[in-house]
């Protein structure tokens, strides 16, 4: 598989992550007859595997349309042929007038009865393409077709003809035929193309349905054993590349049907760690007529976020998974989000998420801004939100408290070495508006319990709080803090305070 495809595809942790590809959209996205050659080289035997159970020639643009993303035993994550979707591709293949309540049918035996009676209504080549555009470019192709073996027939039985060029000109187009089709009989398809008729030509698709429809398992079963298999993509494409895939994980997420959100949202943050801080916007691709850059992408998963508060922004690029097999990255995996959405969350019983209070914040009209200026102060601000939330969803803290009253904006963190870091998102509940340039608190769970007692200010002005502020590598110095060994478990402190009643329990429910 091509290096740079490969790349594109391998982006974050190696989970099951199935997303459809339109193959067609796929290629000329990037304008280029190597990679269309490519493709129909490569889909060369499927076809020809699927044409010999429909027993006739099937067109290169009819079957395989589309492909998904499968994780290999190795990790390696590379494009098949879409089994999982060959509804979806016969969907397209048949697409036209009122085919929608075919598909609904859901049974292949009634779809195929339903579609037998539509085409008793066809008639002409013209009601033909009217009610299945798909299948009348699949009869012009047979016209094509019909007219060199009519030529090769005439060329065999002229005397004139030298036999050298008699034998040349059938083992072309018999292989031509046969390279798509491997029981091409030349004898059978001559006297069809010699005796061809319209009606005859929709016998020929009707039989081909029906066996499309009864051998569905057969044939998903040949498309999930064929990859892909495409190398024409240069460095200059690799963003492009990049930029589509990512674009795709977005299409899927926002499916209301798409279980496992998070786990599609793994390569998402990987994808945009690498390329919105480094501000690659020069980039674009047009995807359903509209313009995709990695900047519109992120505004979509800033939105995803906010909307839904569950989702983390975990990046996993740094583990190293080589050792792993297949089974134990997923187990991995699973149990890494269990721990993370298990862990106790130390909310008041009245208090709404954070992330809906920032929604619910950022909707608000400045005073004394322009539309121009409010959007732009919006922006820096939700862009620093979701900065900061990417980085603490990483951290794997042991739980969180959200505080109230006179701490409200602000979220502790809590971890495993009784370290609290005490971010703050918005001013409190009298003043809300999001929070730009405060600093960040961090200390010991024990001086954090005697603290909670007093005011904010004398909590914030106490020698035991480090402070870090929201420049340079801020991170990286809140992870410095965050890895000390300070101390073993911090149960006993968190039990001190759900006893004490300073804070009040919420189970997350998975």
């Amino acid at each position: 598989m091509d290096e740079i495809l490969k790349n594109a595809l391998n982006k974050g942790v190696p989970v099951d992550t199935p997303i459809l590809i339109d193959i067609n959209e796929f290629l000329t996205l990037f304008e280029k007859e190597e990679l269309i050659k490519e493709y129909r080289e490569s889909i060369s035997d499927t076809v020809s595997q699927i044409s010999n159970i429909i027993e006739m020639y099937s067109g290169t643009f009819m079957i395989p349309t589309y492909a998904t993303l499968a994780t290999e035993d190795n990790q390696t994550r590379v494009l098949r042929f879409s089994g999982s979707c060959y509804y979806l591709s016969m969907a397209y293949i048949l697409q036209g007038k009122n085919c929608d309540e075919i598909f609904a049918a859901n049974q292949a035996e009634k779809m195929y009865e339903m579609l037998k009676k539509k085409f008793m209504t066809i008639k002409t080549p013209e009601e033909l393409k009217e009610n299945f555009p798909i299948l009348y470019e699949l009869y012009l192709d047979r016209l094509e077709g019909d007219k060199c073996l009519i030529e090769l027939e005439k060329l065999v039985n002229n005397p004139n003809v030298p036999l050298e060029l008699k034998l040349k000109n059938t083992s072309k187009i018999t292989n031509n035929f046969k390279k798509y089709y491997s029981n091409f009989d030349l004898k059978m398809e001559t006297e069809f193309s010699k005796n061809f008729t319209f009606s005859r030509y929709l016998a020929r698709i009707i039989k081909a349905l029906e066996k499309l429809f009864l051998n569905a398992e057969e044939i998903i079963d040949i498309y999930y054993n064929h990859i892909l298999d495409i190398n024409s993509f240069t460095e200059e494409e690799s963003d492009k590349l990049n930029l589509y895939i990512a674009a795709k994980y977005i299409e899927e997420i926002e499916k209301p049907e798409t279980k496992d959100k998070q786990r599609y949202l793994f390569y998402l943050t990987n994808y945009f760690k690498e390329n919105v801080e480094m501000q690659i916007t020069r980039v674009k691709i047009k995807l359903k007529e509209r313009k995709v850059t990695p900047i519109t992408l992120y505004q979509k998963y800033k939105d995803l976020l906010l909307k839904n508060p569950d989702l983390l922004a975990v990046n996993f690029s740094y583990d190293d998974f080589q050792d792993m097999s297949r089974e134990e990255i997923e187990d991995f995996v699973g149990a890494y989000l269990s721990e993370l959405h298990a862990n106790w969350e130390l909310l008041p019983s009245d208090d709404i998420s954070m992330d809906r209070k920032i929604r619910s914040i950022v909707k608000r009209k400045a005073k004394n801004m322009t539309e121009e200026e409010r959007k732009q102060k919006e922006e820096r601000l939700l862009n620093l939100y979701i900065e900061k939330k990417t980085f603490f969803d990483g951290t794997d803290p042991y739980f969180r408290i959200k505080g109230k009253q006179t701490f409200d904006g602000y979220i502790g963190y809590i971890y495993s070495n009784s370290l609290v870091v005490l971010e703050r998102y918005y001013k409190d509940v009298e003043e809300t508006k999001l929070i730009e340039n405060e600093a960040i608190y961090i200390l010991r769970m024990q001086d954090f319990y005697e603290l909670s007692k007093h005011s904010k200010i004398y909590l914030m002005a106490s020698p035991l709080c480090k402070r870090v502020y929201h420049r340079g590598q801020w991170q990286e110095r809140v992870l410095n803090y965050i890895r000390k060994d300070i101390a073993l478990n911090p149960a006993k402190d968190t039990q001190k305070l759900i006893l004490e009643k300073k804070v009040q329990v919420e189970e997350k429910k998975l």
